[in-house]
This record gives structure tokens, sequence and C-alpha cells, in this order.
């Protein structure tokens, strides 16, 4: 890994790690990841990225 960053991960009350922390694993995770395993990754942040669409603020236009 190029960099290492420490922080603590944010979980959700049924035990699941926050969507916003899935995705940071995730995209972090695959840059350095095995092609074959880079397949599986990629699988899962599409799957993700409904999550992360509900992270985003809304915006309105007047």
């Amino acid at each position: 890994m190029s960099s290492l960053h420490l922080r603590s991960l944010q979980w959700t009350d049924d035990g699941e790690l926050s969507a916003g922390d899935r995705w940071s694993l995730l995209t972090s995770l695959l840059p350095n990841a095995l092609p074959e395993v880079q397949v599986e990754l990629i699988a899962l942040l599409e799957r993700t990225a409904t999550d992360q669409a509900l992270l985003t603020p809304e915006v309105s236009v007047s």
C-alpha cells in the first residue's frame, strides 16, 4: 500500500460496517489487489454505489 491512514471505523447498530467506510475500504483495497480479486471488488463497489448515494446530501435548486 502506498500509504497508511489510521482512523476509526463507524459501525451500524446491526454490526455492519457503515456504507461510507465500506466504500472507503473497498476503494483503498482495489489498486493493490490481484486481477481476479479486483473483479470481485468492482462487483462489490457496484452494489454499494446505491448505499453511497444515500450518504450524499440532497441538493435542491429553486
